[in-house]
């Protein structure tokens, strides 16, 4: 009796496109998410040093105007008391670091129950991009 196992992966290397061994989508799929792991370190890095030393700062003597900063600012302060600017700005990439974990899920919601595996990828890179684009 011959091996199923041997002959399954046989016609199925011969049916599909493979790349060293590995679906071809596999590859697409590391360099996405290698970029995208390489935009939010560097982002991350960058985010805290750029509140911490400008934009805190510019709200607070007023040269500087963003939109909701104040709101945001009360409502950190009245979970911890008030903050200078390095504590804010740490306040602040804390939020942003669990809304980036956090929103998978309802990617994963969304996915699942209206739009389907491919548009909501397609959404969550042009949102990623307008992300970044707004940040820098």
């Amino acid at each position: 009796m011959p091996n199923e196992t041997t002959v399954d992966r046989q016609t199925y290397y011969a049916q599909h496109k493979t790349f060293l061994g590995h679906p071809v989508g596999l590859f697409v799929l590391f360099f996405t998410e290698m970029w995208e792991r390489f935009s939010y370190y560097g982002m991350r890095t960058l985010l805290i040093l750029y509140m911490a030393d400008y934009l805190i700062k510019g709200v607070r003597d007023g040269t500087i105007m963003v939109y909701g900063f104040k709101t945001l600012e009360n409502i950190l302060q009245s979970m911890h008391g008030p903050l200078a600017a390095q504590p804010l700005s740490s306040a602040i990439y804390g939020l942003y670091t669990s809304i980036v974990y956090l929103t998978p899920v309802a990617g994963g919601i969304l996915a699942d129950k209206y739009l389907g595996a491919r548009k909501t990828v397609v959404l969550g890179g042009i949102l990623m991009a307008i992300g970044h684009f707004l940040m820098a």
